[in-house]
């Protein structure tokens, strides 16, 4: 099943002011994928938020990739 997964900034601030952050939210994903691989179809970076279409090989796959590791709480969901 392939899901659509966004993060917004609270309040609709930005997460990214300047092309370096995108730049490193990227490297951000490319270590995630090496702890927890993911399917990533597409995705699209904004400056106030993110979308991913993601399709997981198998259960609890897709938390941990966005909620342990992308969103850098470092927890196992």
């Amino acid at each position: 099943m392939v899901f659509h997964v966004l993060n917004r900034g609270v309040g609709r601030m930005r997460l990214f002011l300047k092309e370096g952050d995108f730049q490193a939210f990227e490297r951000t994903v490319e270590k995630t994928l090496e702890s927890c691989p993911m399917r990533i179809c597409a995705y699209c970076l904004m400056s106030n938020h993110w979308h991913f279409v993601l399709w997981p090989e198998r259960d609890r796959d897709l938390g941990r990739f966005v909620q342990g590791q992308l969103n850098g709480t470092g927890r196992q969901v």
